[in-house]
């Protein structure tokens, strides 16, 4: 019985502080763009055009309103990568880029949502990892968001994050998100560069 303890002590910490990563309660910094990123990116699949639907006039403004209002089910992939120099330099201009100094941040496993929330009302929960990796379809969720570690500049007024949205195993994208913050204000997107997609 204590050796099962023990080697189940040892497996747990492999799994989950093991293989560079740490696990750990995301920041108060990094919740807050986390949060912002969820609410401007979180959007349900819109419904299929009505009979008749003309293009030209784009959608109607109360399918956009009744879209906005719709409260989602939202995963958060518990692992947060560091991206090395490598992926940052291939799809972000060096301009931005030089404003970033050299990070040796780890890969870290979000253990809980303490910081993290939806100011539009979405649910969001850590991911299920294994049903991510066992079913091509969402059937549990509607989102599932995938950060990388966030990077600051040295003033801590500007920010870069990649980020994974999908909607299915087989339907997604990840994005490269530019952020500033104006004197201690709300981040806003600056910019944002096409990462891969799946």
């Amino acid at each position: 019985m204590e050796v099962k303890y023990c080697l189940s002590v040892v497996v747990f910490y492999f799994l989950v502080l093991g293989c560079g990563s740490q696990s750990s309660t995301v920041s108060k910094e990094d919740g807050t763009i986390i949060s912002y990123m969820i609410d401007r990116l979180a959007s349900p699949l819109p419904p299929p055009p009505q009979k008749g639907y003309d293009a030209s006039t784009g959608i109607p403004q109360k399918i956009v309103d009744s879209l906005d209002r719709v409260k989602l089910k939202i995963w958060i992939h518990p692992k947060m990568d560091d991206m090395d120099k490598e992926y940052w330099s291939t799809y972000v201009p060096s301009k931005v880029l030089s404003k970033f100094a050299e990070n040796d941040l780890e890969n870290m496993i979000i253990i809980d949502l303490h910081n993290i929330n939806s100011a539009r009302g979405h649910v969001l929960d850590v991911a299920d990892t294994v049903r991510l990796k066992r079913d091509i379809d969402f059937f549990e969720v509607d989102q599932v968001f995938k950060f990388s570690r966030i990077i600051y500049s040295a003033k801590r007024d500007t920010a870069l994050v990649n980020i994974g949205n999908s909607q299915s195993g087989l339907a997604g994208f990840s994005m490269i998100y530019y952020l500033h913050r104006a004197h201690g204000g709300d981040w806003q997107i600056i910019d944002g560069y096409e990462g891969a997609m799946w």
